[in-house]
């Protein structure tokens, strides 16, 4: 906590002077002090699993028998490994022993393969459970494919006017060959989903960790619910608020989310969500668009040491970024991501997006860099601040900031940009349009090379990085060394670029001696 005191004292307190140090600092934190903010502490479930009883499932006879069954809190249903299972479950549980989890699992040979259930259910999950809660499901593999293409989910979970639903744990599981809806939000590998409109209901207690999730139809994971947004905010939208009622202790983290037709990963509806360490691509959103990972209609979201890759469409659309802060969310941060080879970095939605921060996180060979979007009348992007970011890119005719329009209704207000280093190895990047000062907006102390127009927001400098463009995609981000490429090196010449002094050095913290790189 002292050494993000001092970041923040430096941060405040920067001058002109200390631009390029300030530039360094960025990029080392990143890596050297990639575990200098605390994790949350993951949630589990905070009373102890005891066994009622213990069903073991051994043939599919056994399984059809089980899906008859209304469990207790404390049972457990465990699936034997190497064994196929046909067919959904639809998980039922009794009120008795409610704050007892039951718990799915596995037993047997660890040297087979996990259990495997194998569905064909439209409008279900492989498992489905509706209006319950206290269920861990682990180290299973589970499929709902069919030839034809409908509403599917891997693992379903909803709740419709029924109240609050607390401690799920969905860990160590396999989600792949879900034949959803290409383009539908409310199918996927993992739903989590409210529905009604006449009793607050919601989900407490998630954690969602170390799921492989692939090859599905719709989106890797989700979690929404219409009980999202404050009506009485004017910041907020009003249609469709029916009152706030969010998810609380939402953690999703160390998932592999792949080959998805949609998003990969939808955070909403959620007060103080931690998304991290999660690996999503490549294949992103392969029929229909959208952006990588998200946060919508949330508050206090944080989101730290992901990966996003391979969102790739048509150049003209930019709704597939790596990272978007979307709808209606306030004080938002997305902190120490790395984004690569996407259409887009990061997309920032307009409309009542307050508060948010993104800092520390690299962009690499991203076709473009911050977009801001929305719709034509939308206002409402109010003190973002952009920081300590680093963009590199050798994509000819590169775009920093995209999409502010004639009529400003989509340009950020009072809104800062600062600190950032900005490295364009081809021809032809442009800051896009012009993000206006006259609304209040601030650029400073930002390091650029390669825009053809730098003008007055920094200086025009070259930095040397210790290998650009050398990370490349799996990255391991609980590794501090993770992305050392783009730490500056220690004799790199700032001398004859604009006027700014030769002093990369005051920083012997870096220590990185680059003169072995051409």
């Amino acid at each position: 906590m002292l050494i993000k005191m001092k970041i923040e004292e430096i941060l405040e307190r920067i001058n002109v002077s200390r631009v390029v140090g300030i530039l360094i600092i960025a990029v080392f934190f990143f890596s050297g002090f990639l575990h200098a903010f605390p994790n949350k502490t993951p949630m589990s479930l905070k009373r102890p699993l005891s066994s009622e009883k213990i069903y073991k499932l051994e043939t599919q006879s056994d399984y059809e028998k089980a899906k008859a069954r209304i469990y207790t809190g404390g049972d457990q249903i465990l699936f034997k490994r190497g064994v196929t299972y046909k067919g959904a479950m639809s998980l039922q549980r009794s009120n008795l022993r409610p704050d007892v989890a039951i718990k799915i699992s596995d037993f047997g040979d660890k040297q087979q393969t996990r259990p495997v259930i194998h569905a064909d259910a439209p409008k279900m999950g492989t498992l489905d459970i509706r209006d319950s809660g206290g269920w861990i499901i682990e180290n299973l593999e589970l499929i709902n494919y069919s030839e034809n293409r409908s509403q599917r989910h891997g693992i379903y979970i909803s709740a419709t006017d029924s109240g609050t639903y607390s401690d799920f744990t969905i860990r160590n599981n396999i989600i792949r060959d879900v034949a959803g809806e290409p383009g539908n939000k409310n199918n996927g590998g993992i739903i989590i989903r409210v529905w009604g409109r006449n009793k607050p209901t919601r989900f407490t207690d998630i954690l969602i960790e170390n799921n492989q999730i692939r090859d599905i139809s719709g989106v890797g994971i989700r979690i929404k619910s219409p009980w999202e947004i404050d009506p009485t905010d004017p910041r907020r939208k009003k249609s469709n608020a029916i009152g706030r009622y969010a998810f609380q202790n939402v953690v999703v983290r160390k998932n592999q989310i792949k080959n998805t037709t949609k998003n990969a990963l939808i955070i909403a509806s959620s007060d103080k969500p931690l998304i991290e360490y999660n690996m999503i691509g490549p294949n992103i959103s392969t029929e229909v668009t959208g952006n990588s990972l998200f946060v919508f209609a949330t508050d206090d979201a944080l989101v730290q040491y992901n990966e996003a890759f391979g969102n790739m469409g048509p150049a003209v659309d930019k709704d597939r970024c790596g990272f978007d802060a979307d709808y209606n969310s306030r004080n938002s941060v997305f902190q120490f991501n790395y984004s690569h080879d996407n259409n887009c970095a990061f997309a920032i939605m307009r409309r009542y997006q307050v508060g948010l921060k993104i800092r520390y996180n690299v962009s690499q060979n991203d076709k473009y860099g911050f977009f801001f979007y929305g719709f034509p009348t939308e206002k409402g992007l109010v003190n973002a601040k952009i920081y300590n970011n680093t963009m590199y890119s050798e994509y000819k005719d590169m775009h920093v900031f995209m999409n502010f329009d004639p009529m400003k209704h989509r340009i950020p207000i009072n809104s800062e940009f600062r600190n950032n280093i900005f490295v364009f190895a081809k021809e032809g990047a442009t800051w896009g349009a012009e993000p206006l000062e006259e609304l209040g907006n601030r650029f400073s102390d930002n390091l650029i090379f390669g825009l053809d127009e730098p003008n007055h927001r920094g200086p025009s400098i070259f930095p040397r990085f210790r290998d650009a463009n050398g990370v490349k995609s799996n990255v391991d981000m609980t590794d501090p060394a993770a992305l050392d490429a783009y730490k500056l090196c220690e004799q790199t010449s700032l001398s004859s670029h604009s006027g700014v002094s030769d002093n990369v050095g005051a920083f012997p913290s870096l220590g990185i001696d680059c003169d072995d790189i051409p």
